[in-house]
């Protein structure tokens, strides 16, 4: 948790995950996958695939390497 809270993060939504895993692989850090099992929507649909959040995640997507890679 200590970790995690000490990043710099801007991915409001989606990337935000990818985003931190990514940044702490650079700093160095490694990881263990766990699993975690889904259970079905109760209700409603999943905007994940909305037009403005795809956007955003393309977004921070190219902020992030431009930070990781580029600069």
């Amino acid at each position: 948790t200590e970790l995690v809270r000490s990043l710099p993060t801007f991915s409001p939504g989606f990337f935000f995950m990818a985003e931190v895993l990514i940044r702490l692989l650079k700093e160095g850090h490694s990881y263990i996958e766990v699993p975690i099992y889904q259970r079905g929507r109760a209700h409603g649909s999943s905007k994940a695939l909305y037009p403005k959040n795809l956007l955003n995640v393309l977004q921070s997507i190219w902020k992030l390497f431009w930070e990781v890679r580029l600069h």
